[in-house]
């Protein structure tokens, strides 16, 4: 009896899961990612995962997910349940959470573009370092903590000093 008790206070804890799944360069998924994050603030009872793609790697994406749950949808951002139910896109994910919940967000156009454009650099710089692998200045900084831990730095003093100007490190 007691593991019966446990099951029905671990679904209790998350009532409801959500997945927002759509390109990162999208102000519609700025606006749900912004809603996602109220709901959680908001409830103990809601967990949302978002999952930004790359603009470029969006359509082989969705076709993957879509196809796995079955759903018929070309909407960029789309919204599910863990459990493969399609809520639908924007629009359909703000009712929802508006009606279940009685929570609407309140965002200006600009506040959703700079998540926007937040999201759209971070993603492309997640893209650029799977191209590429990673920048030059993380690429020093682990070769100076190498030396560092190796010792090394006692032989060569003037080499390892950092310097910050302006936010930027110099070595």
């Amino acid at each position: 009896a007691a593991s019966e008790v446990q099951k029905r206070q671990v679904h209790q804890q998350y009532m409801a899961s959500y997945i927002i799944a759509g390109r990162s360069d999208s102000t519609e998924l700025a606006e749900c990612e912004a809603l996602a994050e109220l709901i959680e603030g908001q409830t103990r009872t809601v967990k949302i995962r978002t999952i930004m793609k790359y603009s470029e790697d969006w359509k082989d994406f969705a076709e993957k997910i879509c196809n796995a749950y079955g759903f018929k949808t070309n909407s960029c951002p789309f919204i599910f349940t863990t459990d493969g139910h399609l809520i639908g896109g924007t629009s359909d994910f703000l009712a929802h959470i508006r009606n279940k919940y009685g929570i609407q967000l309140s965002l200006t156009r600009d506040q959703i573009a700079k998540r926007m454009e937040f999201n759209a650099d971070m993603i492309a710089e997640q893209h650029e370092r799977l191209i590429h692998g990673p920048t030059f200045v993380t690429r020093v900084k682990a070769f100076i903590q190498k030396a560092k831990n190796k010792g090394l730095t006692k032989d060569l003093p003037g080499i390892f000093r950092q310097v910050k100007i302006e936010s930027t490190d110099f070595y």
